[in-house]
């Protein structure tokens, strides 16, 4: 089974992770629509993924399975019951399209 990582509401995790307060929680949205502010940044991003078969394409337009943040040196990555995943990074670059496969390779992540 692999996983393709969508944009959603951000979802609260209380007492499951810590985050200080200079790490910002982020849905993909949120960085999608403010990439450059968050460049280079140390950030936490929630959201929610869904389990999927095949492989997906490229996709244009306002799809919602079509959005993927790229991390380096990321910590606490994590996928959560009830579709959700949370995970702490540097932000990279942000991107949209839909990649099928392993989680770390789907978010490009580098481990710490």
């Amino acid at each position: 089974m692999a996983y393709a990582f969508v944009p959603g509401v951000r979802a609260k995790i209380n007492g499951l992770f810590s985050n200080s307060d200079s790490e910002p929680i982020l849905s993909p949205s949120e960085v999608r629509e403010h990439p450059n502010q968050y460049l280079g940044e140390k950030i936490t991003i929630e959201g929610y993924y869904l389990p999927v078969w095949g492989i997906c394409e490229k996709t244009l337009g306002n799809d919602p399975y079509s959005e993927i943040v790229y991390v380096k040196n990321a910590s606490n990555f994590n996928l959560i019951g009830g579709g959700e995943y949370r995970f702490t990074g540097v932000l990279e670059q942000s991107e949209t399209y839909v990649w099928c496969g392993v989680c770390l390779n789907l978010l490009e992540v580098e481990a710490v």
